[in-house]
Formats: C-alpha cells, structure tokens, sequence
C-alpha cells in the first residue's frame, strides 16, 4: 500500500505488469524476482513511498483489477 498523496513509484524493469487502484499498487513479476521484489518493497518503505506490502501468487482477483483498475499513464521509470 502506497503512502496517501504519492505518486507511483519508479518501477524496475523486472516488473511484468502493474495497476494502481487507489493507494494500492499491484506489480507482477516472475518468481525468479521475488527475492528483488522483496528488495524493491522494502526500500520503498524505507523511502516512505509504501507503508506495507505483501508477496503472494496471482489470485483471481488481481487478474480482474489488472483488467479492470486504472493502470498508471507515467510509471516513473528511471534508470
């Protein structure tokens, strides 16, 4: 979950796909990445970006925001 008022977070390449719902930021990757994921999750909050996160396998719920969410015109992609 994002901190109130913050943009979406710069996001690395590794990250497939993401959707931003409110202050909520889904971001598939591979399982190879999850040990960056958690990496990249954890900075985040370290910057005050994020409050929380969660890893967990795809659900059938995600599908359907990823469809259906309001995905991000400027991911803020630096690199």
């Amino acid at each position: 979950m994002l901190v109130p008022g913050r943009d979406t977070p710069w996001l690395p390449e590794w990250v497939r796909h993401h959707t931003r719902v409110g202050h909520n930021l889904i971001a598939s990757i591979g399982r190879a990445d999850g040990p960056r994921g958690i990496g990249w999750a954890e900075e985040l909050i370290g910057r005050g970006v994020a409050e929380e996160y969660m890893l967990g396998a795809t659900t059938l719920e995600d599908a359907y925001i990823r469809l259906t969410g309001h995905v991000s015109a400027d991911p803020h992609r630096e690199g």
